[in-house]
């Protein structure tokens, strides 16, 4: 009887220091979640961190969405240092609504270390990556991204597409009062079609040229930025 006791009792107390090491991982792993995503209220918070650590120092960020990027929120600096690069936050929509961060200008900060200054991308920022569909299936397409505070008011954009070896240009127009984002999906190869975005360039109301920039990335990168450039002159 002393024998059936103690195994009962030794039985409970292993049960308990399971069901305590559970309830500990299933906390950590709660913890872990909430800690490491966003509400829409804390993201602007999270840039304004990441973006002190650079150049802009910016405070204001703008929220942008996308019909060629569902579940994605798209925030652009849209204040502090004009002179600096331009800052995109990207994130994305997961459990419980909130969101993943899937990328910052911290990769930037460190890219555009010891290049001239002429080299960095000013007016415009550019981005292309794979976005992720709701089962989380990555796209053997990539969408790029251009983004701007848009200091220098521009109201155009230009970009050259090439489809199968055949280009073609289309015009995008822009608000010149505001910062913006322009999405431009398709790029890559699927079903023997081949996309590829050749060039941007970017224009004042009067027609003066802000900033044209020719595309150089590898097809098969997971993420493309920080593009060969060429910046006009300041604003007219």
């Amino acid at each position: 009887m002393m024998v059936a006791r103690s195994k009962k009792k030794i039985t409970a107390i292993v049960s308990i220091a399971v069901a305590a090491i559970l309830l500990l991982a299933i906390g950590q792993a709660v913890f872990s979640f909430f800690r490491s995503t966003y509400t829409r209220e804390t993201i602007p918070a999270e840039c304004a961190r990441i973006s002190a650590q650079g150049n802009r120092k910016a405070t204001l960020f703008v929220e942008h969405t996308s019909d060629d990027l569902p579940g994605y929120s798209l925030w652009v600096a849209n204040n502090g240092n004009a002179d600096a690069p331009q800052e995109l936050y990207v994130y994305r929509e997961g459990t419980l609504g909130r969101f993943h961060k899937l990328f910052d200008p911290t990769a930037l900060y460190e890219a555009a270390e010891g290049l001239p200054e002429s080299d960095a991308p000013v007016s415009v920022g550019f981005i292309q990556f794979a976005p992720r569909d709701e089962e989380d299936q990555k796209s053997p397409l990539q969408t790029a991204v251009l983004y701007s505070a848009n200091e220098e008011r521009i109201s155009l954009c230009r970009y050259t597409l090439k489809m199968n070896g055949v280009e073609t240009t289309l015009e995008k127009e822009v608000y010149p009062g505001r910062d913006f984002i322009i999405t431009v999906p398709g790029i890559g190869k699927k079903d023997g079609i081949e996309m590829k975005l050749m060039e941007v360039s970017f224009y004042r109301a009067d027609g003066s040229e802000v900033y044209t920039n020719t595309i150089t990335y590898e097809p098969e990168q997971e993420t493309t930025a920080l593009p060969q450039s060429t910046q006009a002159g300041g604003a007219a």
